[in-house]
């Protein structure tokens, strides 16, 4: 079985910086407020907190270093795609 292919839409490296996402900067940024964010929420002792943190950490510097190194981001949001369909169901349900 062969990986599914995820699209991507070709971007220019040297804008990386510009990578919409905060109001301070490029999405570096972004992944280090969320790992801050998560080791606060470590340190109270709130694990959910914490773990979505560090999801979102991870998200956030994989599309900074892609859009870094290779010039590339994800063309559409696997999780957007889920979203929507969790609530498409819900709507079946009420």
């Amino acid at each position: 079985m062969s990986p599914t292919k995820i699209p991507t839409k070709a971007i220019d490296k040297g804008k990386y910086r510009l990578y919409p996402s905060t109001s301070s900067g490029h999405r570096f940024n972004k992944a280090q407020d969320f790992y801050r964010g998560m080791r606060r929420a470590l340190d109270e002792g709130n694990w959910n907190s914490a773990g979505l943190e560090a999801v979102h950490c991870a998200i956030s510097a994989t599309d900074a270093l892609l859009a870094y190194a290779d010039g590339i981001r994800l063309a559409t949001c696997p999780l957007a795609s889920a979203g929507e369909k969790t609530a498409e169901a819900q709507r079946g349900w009420m």
